[in-house]
């Protein structure tokens, strides 16, 4: 019956034991503007429902259950959306080119899942972007370019445990009120961009478990010294995950 609630605008029973699968009569409340269900055990998959109905809706969050499945294309039709959570469930299949659609995302946190194939460039759309975390999946090809393109408001992008190949995109060094970026744990290669010199405000920078090579010498143009672990890769003023110098490496 939840979904004579026509009027409700929150839904927020994160943290409880609730189980089963998502009731589709959510769909049904499209005044919502909060959905967040994270920290339950529900199972099944996303209704594609929920895109098309919930078109006020600017917080989703369903992270740590057991949902499956692939998210579907629908979800680009949330043109509202500013959080989006779907982090420590089961989730397969790619990433939908549809998300480029969320222009109006700050957060998107797709962690912890099973997804497969490449980010899509789309996703140079997403100019208000602060966060984006994708780490522990099985993602490929490469990180893309459209990433450096995000310069307004984007602070941490964590990219490890996943499968992507190819350089770090130069165009990262663009970002300049970045504070943490993570690609340890990848296939990545080559060296690191000099632009990163410019990211003045960087705290973290993991690069461990890569094919990196070369030198960062532009570690003095930081107002403090950032935490980069970096044991292939030639640096004076860098620490690598056990806090070992790289002077002593």
């Amino acid at each position: 019956e939840i979904g004579l609630l026509t009027n409700l605008i929150d839904i927020n029973i994160g943290d409880n034991a609730f189980t089963g699968p998502i009731p589709s009569e959510v769909a049904q409340l499209t005044n919502l503007v909060t959905l967040s269900m994270g920290g339950n055990f529900f199972t099944g998959t996303l209704f594609s429902e929920l895109g098309g109905s919930l078109t006020k809706l600017t917080h989703l969050a369903l992270l740590g259950n057991q949902i499956n499945g692939t998210i579907p294309s629908e979800i680009g039709l949330l043109a509202e959306l500013e959080y989006l959570d779907l982090a420590a469930n089961t989730f397969s299949g790619t990433l939908p080119s549809q998300v480029g659609s969320l222009t109006s995302v700050l957060d998107f946190y797709i962690d912890g899942n099973r997804l497969l194939g490449t980010i899509p460039t789309e996703i140079g759309l997403w100019t208000n972007l602060v966060s984006f975390d994708c780490d522990s999946n099985q993602l490929n090809g490469t990180i893309p370019t459209e990433f450096g393109l995000l310069t307004a408001r984007s602070m941490s992008y964590d990219f490890h445990s996943n499968q992507f190949t190819g350089n770090l995109p130069s165009e990262l060094g663009n970002l300049s009120s970045l504070t943490h970026l993570s690609v340890r744990d990848n296939l990545l290669t080559g060296n690191i961009p000099t632009e990163f010199g410019k990211l003045s405000f960087l705290e973290l920078l993991w690069l461990f478990q890569n094919q990196f090579n070369g030198t960062i010498d532009y570690c003095d143009n930081f107002p403090a010294t950032p935490r980069v672990d970096c044991l292939q890769v030639n640096c004076s003023c860098c620490v690598d995950p056990n806090r070992v110098s790289c002077d002593d490496v």
